[in-house]
């Protein structure tokens, strides 16, 4: 069965350390503790911000079967969507392991994950642009866009906004 899985992160107002995002959880795979640690390295890289100045609760959709670090870009999007109060388009999906420097690493099952998101209503999928040789030439009904780096995904997925020397920036000047 293929399908998409929702990402959401919560800012809870309440600074802890950062470590606290990645204990008590004992059953965590190996690979989504390293995500937390490189989503947390690449907020502070692109907010300025120590991530011990936030709790965030972040929170897979539907307790789907997760195994690996194909959402490490969506969680540290998410975490920057709660943190700054940026909306995330809906109609945009993204996979993808990310680094300690921000760049977006190759993951298995890339093909699947573009049916998955069509098949849910997904506009554009925002994949790393070394898994674009997994993508059919002739494929309709969803735009796949190859990503370099987490800050690539940006203009697609937070409408009205862009990285600026001092991090995010909105396009209206607020």
């Amino acid at each position: 069965a293929t399908g998409c899985v929702f990402a959401k992160a919560m800012w809870l107002r309440s600074p802890q350390t950062a470590a606290r995002l990645l204990s008590g959880a004992a059953e965590m795979h190996r690979s989504e503790k390293l995500n937390g640690i490189n989503a947390g390295a690449v907020f502070r890289m692109i907010t300025g911000d120590e991530l011990g100045k936030y709790d965030f609760h972040v929170n897979i959709v539907g307790g789907g079967n997760i195994e690996g670090p194909s959402a490490g870009a969506a969680i540290m999007i998410a975490m920057l969507s709660a943190a700054r109060g940026i909306r995330i388009r809906q109609d945009v999906a993204v996979t993808g392991e990310i680094s300690i420097q921000g760049k977006v690493k190759e993951v298995g099952g890339v093909f699947e994950k573009i049916y998955g998101a069509k098949q849910a209503g997904i506009k554009k999928a925002l994949i790393p642009a070394g898994n674009m040789k997994d993508v059919p030439s002739d494929i309709t009904g969803i735009e796949v866009i190859a990503v370099d780096e987490v800050r690539d995904c940006f203009t697609h997925i937070f409408k009205g906004y862009r990285i600026g020397p001092d991090g995010i920036e909105s396009d209206n000047g607020r």
